[in-house]
């Protein structure tokens, strides 16, 4: 009776091992296969999913900088080279300000005018970035990047030589728009 119970138990055992054995070695190449497959199939469709979304951005983006007066006019590289933009990138001196409507260019003698927009390159620094936004003689807007000398600030009053028409034109920026009355002074 007690030999009829380890030799039971012993088979279990055995049977057990059996089926452990017959499953690893049959089962898993198939359950690694399909997993492989549909790994592949789901690195399809995040590279698909990926694709679209730069699409989408880079339509954004160029849309925003023909149509938005307060986009800077920039062109970028074809859609194949353009890098997605990564989470991990980082700005260390800080983000950006957007471009504001700082002032304007102005030529009585040609009675021609320009917008001019600008922002610091990164938040506290000295070094500032430029465009105009104007008509040119067919009637047609533009936006055109201006640099001076080592990215300094445009001050009122200054006189500024456009490259497009080789005329100079004063520069009158506007005043800041501070609060005029705090009705709640803090203390």
């Amino acid at each position: 009776m007690i030999h009829d119970s380890i030799n039971i138990g012993l088979f279990i055992v055995l049977l057990l091992l059996l089926i452990n054995y017959l499953f690893k070695n049959n089962m898993m190449p198939k359950t690694s296969e399909k997993l492989s497959d549909d790994n592949n199939q789901l690195l399809k469709i995040s590279n698909n999913l990926d694709s679209l979304m730069k699409q989408l951005y880079l339509k954004y983006r160029d849309e925003d900088t023909v149509f938005n007066p307060l986009a800077p006019p920039e062109q970028r590289v074809e859609s194949r080279q353009y890098p997605f933009p990564n989470k991990n990138w980082i700005k260390s001196r800080g983000e950006p300000d957007d471009y504001q409507l700082v002032g304007l260019l102005y030529n009585t003698e040609l009675n021609k005018n320009y917008q001019l927009y600008g922002r610091r390159v990164y938040p506290g620094s000295y070094e500032w970035e430029y465009y105009i936004l104007g008509k040119d003689v067919g009637g047609l807007e533009i936006k055109l990047p201006i640099q001076l000398n080592n990215k300094e600030e445009i001050r009122d009053g200054m006189v500024i030589t456009i490259p497009i028409d080789k005329n100079s034109y004063t520069v009158s920026i506007y005043n800041y728009s501070t609060p005029r009355y705090n009705p709640f002074p803090f203390n």
